[in-house]
């Protein structure tokens, strides 16, 4: 190990493989740590399954503790593993979601661990109100890091708002990254359209998210009940994602069934897909709603939109206008509303050479995000 590297420890009750935000932040960080010459080593859960062979094929080391996601039930399984750390085996204990620092700062009256947070959004809200951190008087949790790591501006304004003992240089901006993978182009993209039996003479309006409410599903299907027989005849809109809340899906379904344009439900689908479907769509659209619980603390899937100069409509919520620049990578919708989105369609529609050149800026854009430079930003203290 070169004399320069660090010994880090990154917690997490996200990783692979499961699928989300947090999962990828982890996963990526580590590899790019690594890839600097780090020793990394990464305590996630094993999600009742044996994880060992595609633990095995990873660049650094993975050691698992029995649980699934994370919920109130496993924060003593979480403070158990948090009690087994020796401070002197790392330079840097990273804890990268918010369990795991709840459990540090429950642990340091009896052992004094020092460690690194990173906050992503909505996970704010929960230090300061959830019922674990009230009910254990840990609602100050972020004030035992030595430094707090923010994916966005937007996310530190947020942290110091509602943390204002966060001392301004415990405070650092770190923007995440876009794997190399997500710029790969297939040589048969067209081929996912063929697989999930879609038009391929539609222009593909594509969400890719979790099926969740903040998302913006409901009000993307809305909007295109608004549009013009002609305008409806020219696109398809394919939806990417599990969903956790079967009452909301059911509107969904109940929506796409009366907006008059095709609408494609698929689920999980593998990563690959993904790639492809980004590759061939139109247009990415995920319209976050307000939610008083709930941000976008960055928005990474713009960016691996973007990577295939795929652009973007969004709103300017969260930490997204950070990520989606207006008439440049893509267009942010101001107002919250099905007509606002509509009108921006039929713009689009109208201007598809407005399309192109976003999605070519967008491209360029999405090459200055990467995980080494974050790992960097993350690791250099």
């Amino acid at each position: 190990m070169a004399k320069s590297a660090k010994r880090i420890l990154i917690l997490t009750h996200e990783f692979l493989p499961f699928r989300g935000g947090i999962a990828t932040y982890c996963a990526e960080i580590a590899l790019a740590a690594s890839a600097l010459g780090h020793k990394v080593t990464v305590v996630a859960p094993d999600y009742g399954k044996d994880n060992s062979k595609e633990d095995s094929k990873r660049p650094f080391k993975t050691r698992r503790f029995s649980g699934g996601l994370y919920k109130t039930s496993l924060m003593p399984r979480v403070i158990a593993e948090v009690a087994t750390i020796d401070p002197d085996e790392f330079d840097v204990i990273h804890a990268a979601e918010w369990s795991f620092v709840v459990a540090l700062h429950l642990i340091q009256p009896f052992k004094k661990i020092p460690f690194i947070a990173t906050v992503h959004g909505t996970d704010i809200f929960g230090f300061a109100t959830s019922k674990v951190t009230r009910l254990l008087r840990a609602t100050d949790t972020l004030k035992h890091a030595d430094y707090i790591v923010a994916n966005s501006i937007f996310t530190a304004q947020l942290a110091k708002s509602q943390h204002p003992y966060i001392e301004d240089e415990n405070l650092i901006v770190t923007l995440l990254g876009v794997n190399s993978w997500w710029f790969e182009k297939s040589k048969t993209p067209e081929d996912v359209l063929k697989k999930y039996k879609i038009d391929a003479s539609r222009k593909i309006l594509l969400t890719v998210s979790r099926i969740d409410e903040r998302k913006g599903h409901r009000r993307m299907l809305q909007a295109l009940a608004l549009l013009s027989k002609e305008e409806k005849d020219q696109v398809t809109y394919v939806i990417v994602g599990e969903s956790i809340n079967k009452v909301y899906l059911e509107e969904l379904h109940a929506l796409s069934d009366k907006c008059g344009v095709p609408v494609i439900f698929l689920g999980g689908i593998p990563a690959e897909d993904i790639r492809n479907f980004y590759q061939v769509a139109w247009l990415y659209c995920m319209l976050a709603e307000h939610h008083p619980k709930k941000v976008e603390g960055f928005g990474l899937v713009y960016l691996e939109a973007a990577a295939q100069s795929l652009p973007s409509i969004a709103s300017p919520m969260g930490g997204v206008p950070e990520v989606v620049i207006h008439k440049k990578t893509g267009y942010l919708i101001e107002e919250y509303t099905p007509q606002s989105v509509a009108k921006a369609l039929q713009h689009l529609l109208a201007n598809p050479q407005k399309v192109k050149a976003c999605g070519e800026n967008a491209l360029e854009w999405a090459k200055g995000f990467t995980w080494e430079a974050c790992a960097k930003n993350t690791y250099s203290r």
